[in-house]
C-alpha cells in the first residue's frame, strides 16, 4: 500500500457540532420515552382503577404486544441515539428496529384500540410529532453514515 492511501485511510472527519447536540437531545427525548413505557409497565391495578373508564377499557383491551412494541420503539430508540452519541454506524440498523416498534405500536393505538377517540386529537398530534421525530433521526444516522461522521 502506498503512503498516500493510507494517508487517506487514517484521515479523521470532523463531526459537526450540530450533529453531536442533535444527537444528545435525541437520547434525552427517548430516555424521557423509555421512563414513560417503564411507567406504564409498572402501573398497579389501583392506578389503573383511578383512571376514567374509557381508559380502563382501554387498557383492558390492549393486547400485551402492544406494551412490547412500545418497549420496542423507546428501548431500541434510546439505543440508537446512544450509539448516534458515540458516533456507531449500527446506530442506523438500531433507529429502524425502533421505527418498527413505533409502526407497530400505533397500528394497535390507531386501528385497533381507537385511542383517538378516548384521548382526543392531541394524542393524534404527539404520535405524528413522535413519529417525525423517529423518521428524523433514522434520515440522520443514514446522512452521517454516507458523510462517514458514524462508522
Amino acid at each position: 500500500m502506498d503512503a498516500e492511501s493510507n494517508t487517506s485511510q487514517t484521515m479523521k472527519i470532523d463531526v459537526p457540532v450540530w450533529f453531536t447536540i442533535i444527537a444528545g437531545m435525541a437520547l434525552a427525548w427517548n430516555l424521557l420515552g423509555l421512563a414513560a413505557v417503564i411507567m406504564d409497565f409498572m402501573m398497579s391495578a389501583e392506578s389503573i382503577a383511578s383512571l376514567p373508564m374509557e381508559q380502563q377499557e382501554m387498557y383492558a383491551a390492549r393486547p400485551s404486544w402492544v406494551s412490547f412494541a412500545s418497549l420496542l420503539a423507546v428501548f431500541a430508540g434510546t439505543l440508537g441515539c446512544a450509539g448516534l452519541v458515540m458516533k456507531r454506524a449500527w446506530a442506523k440498523v438500531i433507529l429502524l428496529l425502533s421505527l418498527f416498534g413505533l409502526i407497530a405500536q400505533d397500528i394497535a393505538f390507531f386501528v385497533i384500540l381507537d385511542t383517538a377517540s378516548v384521548y382526543g386529537g392531541q394524542v393524534v398530534f404527539m404520535q405524528a410529532i413522535v413519529f417525525i421525530i423517529a423518521l428524523g433521526l433514522l434520515a440522520l444516522a443514514h446522512w452521517a453514515t454516507k458523510k462517514r461522521w458514524i462508522s
